[in-house]
């Protein structure tokens, strides 16, 4: 696995991120079983990948976060999460509130 500085900084992240979309089940993808989604990041983070994708809308009628967090439990320090913020969440007194799990 190759791994990148993200910009100027020190942050090194896998070429290759899992997008957690999929996860969220719900409308979107259906429902998913919460243990082959952990069992999936537990298979991307022994082969390398340390750099994960999600958003606060990707929760859809589910909770991919969640799911998320409980999977990376023991390895969260090894592990970098982006995030998205929509654009009616782009503002300064709201940023954090769009970061913080519900």
């Amino acid at each position: 696995m190759k791994y990148k500085a993200l910009g100027t900084t020190d942050i090194k992240v896998s070429e290759f991120a899992l997008g957690y979309w999929p996860f969220a089940g719900g409308s979107v993808w259906d429902p998913q079983d919460d243990n082959v989604s952990i069992a999936t990041v537990h298979a991307a983070a022994d082969n390398g990948i340390t750099f994960f994708d999600t958003a606060k809308g990707y929760n859809d009628d589910s909770h991919s976060e969640e799911v998320l967090g409980r999977a990376l439990d023991r390895r969260r320090s090894e592990t970098i999460i982006a995030t998205k913020i929509s654009p009616p969440h782009l503002l300064p007194e709201l940023i954090d509130e769009s970061c913080t799990p519900v």
